[in-house]
């Protein structure tokens, strides 16, 4: 409704009014329900932690060059695992909650799937960067196999929405292709790095 009030929208989608009724029919439901909340919080809040040590664990096992790239993408990558929890808080999730059940165990158990899905989700630029510094993905191969990660993509998503309204699957497949195209423009083609080497060596011995 904020959005349609911003934007002057008439659709009834954006200006009616939308209420939720939670229904509970399992008497312990609420006491677990509060307990795997506050898990799953935990995870999210100690998600900087979670990284800091899977660092230290691979750390003695990189390379000068590559302890640096895993370094830089641990680091942003813990800051888009909260861009895309935050997105699917505000946007993918408030979208599709309309169309879930009034179920207090399918409310949470969707939310919470819904939430940490898009947050890991929002790794995969820095998870095909950091492949890429390792070698086993460049450019080219995504590039050749874009049809495939499409259709990934939208199995991805329909699995990842409670419903199967092509609508929801949109919110959610849309900003997954997104950033496999950010990915794409992330990483450099491995012909690409002699020809610059080459390049600043001949550079080099024009000026001596």
């Amino acid at each position: 409704r904020f959005i349609g009030q911003k934007f002057d929208l008439t659709d009834e989608f954006f200006t009616q009014e939308f209420k939720v009724k939670l229904v509970n029919i399992n008497l312990a439901a609420p006491f677990f329900i509060h307990m795997s909340t506050a898990f799953w919080m935990s995870v999210v809040t100690a998600m900087p932690y979670i990284f800091f040590e899977v660092w230290r664990f691979i750390n003695p096992a990189l390379y000068p060059n590559e302890r640096k790239g895993v370094r830089k993408a641990l680091t942003i990558g813990t800051g888009m695992f909260f861009i895309g929890v935050l997105m699917g808080y505000f946007m993918v999730y408030p979208l599709t909650l309309r169309f879930l059940s009034t179920s207090l165990n399918s409310y949470i158990d969707n939310f919470m799937m819904l939430i940490l899905c898009m947050g890991l989700a929002f790794e995969l630029p820095l998870v095909t960067w950091l492949l890429s510094l390792l070698g086993v993905v460049n450019k080219s191969f995504l590039r050749k196999y874009r049809r495939h990660a499409v259709v990934i993509i939208v199995i991805a998503a329909a699995i990842i929405t409670p419903t199967g309204d092509p609508f929801t699957l949109s919110v959610v497949a849309i900003p997954l292709y997104l950033l496999y195209e950010m990915s794409i423009l992330m990483i450099k083609d491995k012909k690409e790095v002699p020809e610059l080497e080459e390049e600043e060596e001949e550079e080099g011995v024009a000026k001596v």
